[in-house]
């Protein structure tokens, strides 16, 4: 409830012909002073404060649960990276037992032990497993840049 208090002056000049529709001088001053002093805002100065405070709880708010999102990616990233390590595990153990066991269906094979349709069941298996191999290390690949992803590294390395 600061007045304000507003001083001016203006000088006009009348560079061209004086016309009858116009001044008849060719020099016009005005001068004034324009005071204000608002006694009732109706409130506007504390509904601005409200907003203002409104408006920081708001960015701390979104600030937390910025916060809280990227603290939920790391621990995500972290625990699928180690259920892709064992994976990989399991998928490294399926591997040799698929391998081993073609080898065994390859000498049955020779003997006259098993068919034709066995033996190559028993190849696709293998191949099926090799391919679960490659996936499983595509996904532990995959899970290790996005951790680094989430923990703010610009350019993933291996």
């Amino acid at each position: 409830f600061i007045p304000s208090v507003d001083v001016f002056g203006q000088l006009d000049r009348n560079f061209g012909p004086i016309t009858a529709l116009g001044s008849t001088e060719r020099d016009i001053q005005y001068y004034g002073i324009k005071v204000k002093w608002d006694f009732w805002n109706n409130g506007a100065s504390v509904f601005k404060v409200r907003e203002a405070f409104a408006n920081t709880r708001r960015a701390e708010a979104a600030y937390a649960s910025a916060k809280d999102g990227v603290r939920v990616e790391v621990i995500q990233a972290i625990e699928n990276l180690q259920a892709a390590r064992e994976t990989l595990k399991q998928a490294e153990a399926g591997v040799k037992q698929a391998s081993e066991a073609y080898r065994i269906d390859q000498i049955r094979y020779k003997n006259g032990g098993i068919t034709a349709s066995d033996r190559i069941l028993s190849e696709s298996t293998q191949s099926s497993v090799q391919g679960q191999y490659v996936s499983a290390k595509t996904n532990l690949l995959s899970w290790y840049f996005q951790l680094q992803k989430a923990l703010g590294q610009e350019k993933p390395t291996f």
